[in-house]
């Protein structure tokens, strides 16, 4: 029985944004091929067995923090399902795959079995001077048909606690992107990147200043402002064309950060916010 028809989390589990920089640096070293690196002074030694090199993602750092949402909710040996993770990553326990969801551009299976699917794919040898018999995933997780579990405690867990990196606990509401926008969006992997992205800075600091560019490129705006003046270019589509597409992207972009912004300030989240054409800045206490 999956987990979710039983019960479901009431909170959702964020890590710090420490943590995604260092899977950054992890996949960016060679795969193949054993490698080491020491950082806050603890020694790593991991092997990377994935078939093609690319870039641990932010989306694959929220897909992370569902899963450890659900061993720490679950423990070991419960089934879940892509469907699980997609709940949690939307905040919402009634959420589906959409069946169109390449047209919408809303998330759909395949993303997230491949971001599990690499992730599992990454061993650790040694850790703080502990050595492993055997490689032992980061995650630990096993696939049965269309479900996956938990064999152990996912090793993760043990490097960002030796580490000293911080987690922080969240209500699901917080990621229900219609409570927070009180309007439906298609969700794709950049609103989700996004709300976990914002809430994984806040963790450790008490004001938090983003470049615009930044919150453009999780938001996938800098991609459509370069499909648009390439199109433009090229003589694909008119100056008007050109104005209206950027203008609707602009109006969705600044609509939705404000709306967040509004909301987690609403719920005592954040204190203040302030938005403008070089960045946002967030204001909180602890």
């Amino acid at each position: 029985m999956l987990i979710y028809k039983k019960r479901f989390p009431e909170n959702i589990i964020v890590y710090e944004f420490s943590c995604y920089k260092l899977l950054q640096i992890i996949s960016s070293n060679p795969i193949k091929k054993v490698n080491s690196v020491c950082i806050n002074g603890v020694f790593i030694k991991y092997f990377n067995n994935n078939a093609n090199i690319r870039q641990f993602s932010y989306f694959d750092f929220t897909v992370l923090c569902a899963l450890l949402t659900i061993f720490e909710c679950f423990g070991e040996q419960k089934n879940f399902s892509t469907m699980t993770i997609l709940k949690i990553l939307r905040g919402n326990k009634q959420a589906r795959f959409s069946k169109n969801s390449k047209k919408l551009g809303t998330l759909n299976k395949k993303m997230i079995e491949d971001s599990l699917a690499y992730m599992n794919n990454v061993f650790l040898f040694a850790l703080d001077n502990q050595s492993y018999d055997e490689r032992t995933s980061f995650l630990s997780i096993k696939q049965v048909g269309n479900f996956y579990k938990f064999e152990k405690e996912p090793k993760i867990i043990n490097l960002f606690e030796i580490l000293g990196f911080k987690s922080q606990s969240y209500s699901i509401n917080f990621f229900n992107l219609y409570k927070i926008c009180n309007r439906h969006f298609h969700e794709g992997q950049e609103f989700i990147s996004f709300k976990f992205w914002v809430l994984s800075s806040l963790i450790k600091d008490y004001e938090v200043q983003i470049n615009q560019s930044v919150v453009k490129r999780i938001l996938k705006i800098d991609k459509v402002e370069e499909k648009a003046k390439k199109d433009l270019a090229l003589h694909k589509i008119s100056k008007s064309i050109y104005k209206k597409r950027l203008n609707e992207t602009y109006f969705k972009f600044h609509l939705f950060v404000k709306m967040y912004g509004d909301f987690f300030k609403a719920y005592g989240i954040i204190d203040e916010y302030k938005f403008n054409q070089n960045q946002m800045i967030i204001f909180y206490k602890k």
